[in-house]
């Protein structure tokens, strides 16, 4: 019986490292699950996930393509200092990769990424498609915008890259 349990823990455990090793293998995000409104990416930075959740969207973290995707796109629009997950994602969200995410949320964590979102929408494909950076707002609750259009922190970019207030 414990020799049962153990090979069932073992197998459990080599399928979800082989789903793993998929999921690190291939930088496209998965299709939504049935009854999703779709997919949102996002930095694995100060992002809290349960919004996305209570929109009815999967939330996924984006790292990057790392050393196995070919660098061309975003070297026309980023300078040879900016990361290489800042430069691989922008890659990334250029060459189509990202093109069913229904949007992406980046941080300003460095100045690359304060910028990141503008770049994406300036050469987006879509027209419809919206990016934002979240900033910390240091605003007490009751000076944040309450509208249920606007997000506080956030500055929603079109798809022409002017940013909106």
């Amino acid at each position: 019986m414990a020799d049962e349990i153990l090979v069932d823990a073992e197998a459990e455990l080599l399928a979800e490292l082989e789903r793993c090793h998929q999921a690190i293998s291939d930088p496209a995000p998965p299709a939504p699950p049935p009854g999703s409104r779709g997919v949102i990416g996002h930095f694995p930075v100060y992002f809290p996930e349960e919004i996305p959740h209570a929109a009815g969207l999967l939330p996924v973290n984006v790292l990057g393509g790392g050393n196995r995707l070919e660098i061309r796109l975003a070297d026309a629009r980023l300078g040879s200092f900016v990361c290489s997950i800042y430069r691989s994602t922008t890659e990334l969200g250029l060459n189509g990769t990202f093109k069913d995410l229904k949007g992406f949320v980046t941080h300003p964590i460095c100045d690359a990424a304060k910028h990141l979102a503008g770049i994406w929408a300036r050469n987006s494909r879509s027209s419809r498609r919206r990016s934002s950076t979240c900033r910390k707002t240091s605003a007490p609750p009751a000076r944040r915008a309450t509208s249920p259009t606007s997000t506080a922190g956030c500055s929603p970019v079109s798809s022409a890259g002017s940013a909106r207030s």
